[in-house]
This record gives C-alpha cells, sequence and structure tokens, in this order.
C-alpha cells in the first residue's frame, strides 16, 4: 500500500507541474492575445477617427448652417502654424499649439449681421471630454489670435455622458452625425 501511495503521490505531482506549465503558457498566450486585440482596437480607433474626419470634411455647410452661421472660408493647417508662429512658446503650452494646429476642422464664418466668427470642430465617433476641451482651448486660441469670436463644436455618432452638460447648456455646440454617413455609397 504504501508503494502504490507513493507512486499515486508521485503521479499527482508530476500533473500539478504539467498544470502549472501548461497554465503559465496558457497565460503567456493570453497575455500576448491581449496586447493584439489591444493594438487591434487602437489601430481600428485611429482608422475610425480618420473616416469621421473626413465625413465631417464633406458637411461643413451643413454644420455652419446648423450653428446658425454662413460659410466663408476653411482654414489650412499652414494658417493656423502661422498664428501660433506669431506668439513664443512659453505663451502656449506645446500641447496646446499642437493641438491647435492639428484641429479636424477650422472655419471662418459669418453670423446674420455679417460679422465674422470661427468655428474650431473636432470629430469624433464618440465624443468625450478630451474633444469637448480640445475644440474649447482651440476657440479661444482663435478669438486670441484673430480678434473674432470662436465657437467650439463637436461633429459625432454619439457622446459620453459626461459632456451632455456643456451640449446643453451651449458651451460646445454638437453637430450629430448619422451611421449612415459612414456607408460607401
Amino acid at each position: 500500500m504504501p508503494d502504490r501511495l507513493a507512486r499515486l503521490t508521485d503521479t499527482v505531482e508530476a500533473f500539478i507541474t504539467e498544470q502549472q506549465q501548461f497554465n503559465h503558457r496558457m497565460e503567456t498566450r493570453f497575455d500576448r492575445m491581449d496586447a493584439r486585440l489591444q493594438k487591434l482596437n487602437t489601430d481600428i480607433g485611429e482608422l475610425r477617427g480618420n473616416v469621421v474626419r473626413q465625413v465631417v470634411g464633406t458637411q461643413f455647410r451643413e454644420l455652419t448652417q446648423d450653428m446658425g452661421f454662413q460659410y466663408q472660408r476653411m482654414l489650412y493647417r499652414a494658417e493656423l502654424v502661422e498664428m501660433c508662429a506669431q506668439v513664443g512658446p512659453e505663451d502656449i503650452a506645446r500641447g496646446d499649439r499642437r493641438s491647435f494646429y492639428r484641429a479636424d476642422l477650422v472655419l471662418e464664418v459669418t453670423d446674420p449681421a455679417v460679422a465674422t466668427h470661427y468655428l474650431a470642430v473636432e470629430a469624433a465617433y464618440t465624443g468625450d471630454e478630451h474633444d469637448t476641451q480640445r475644440a474649447q482651448c482651440n476657440a479661444a486660441l482663435l478669438t486670441r489670435f484673430l480678434g473674432c469670436p470662436a465657437h467650439p463644436a463637436i461633429a459625432s455618432v454619439r457622446n459620453v455622458h459626461e459632456i451632455q452638460d456643456l451640449i446643453d447648456d451651449g458651451t460646445v455646440h454638437w453637430y450629430p452625425l448619422e451611421p449612415a454617413d459612414f456607408t460607401p455609397d
């Protein structure tokens, strides 16, 4: 009986060792799969963001009208970079400077009295705090550089709950995009 018990104990210990090795291999594989899925998720998010910017780039006139303005022209990145060059690097934080000249869409518009305004638009599939903060910061910089009123806006299919108060009180304008806008013709 002690011999049988010893063999059984050895067998159980060998099984436990094999199971631990197997578990370690599986954990390593799952970690690698998680890392790949996270990278894929990031890549898909970036691609989706680019598509949203393209869609908004075709609907800027509608967005302008939705806000009660008349479209005049689109400002290009070179113009935004030039505006930043007017002030020293210590006047605007580096991140705000980059965010400004990488804005998704900046428009010159007029109101019914033909006064010039600007729109700082951020595009996202799901609008969030980052988008609203970026639009607000870019609008503030436009006002600072150009001396005209500038308005923050986001264009998105949906928004996170946390920004609804900013939309409701008019701090940030929301231009809703339709999921059908992303379907090829």
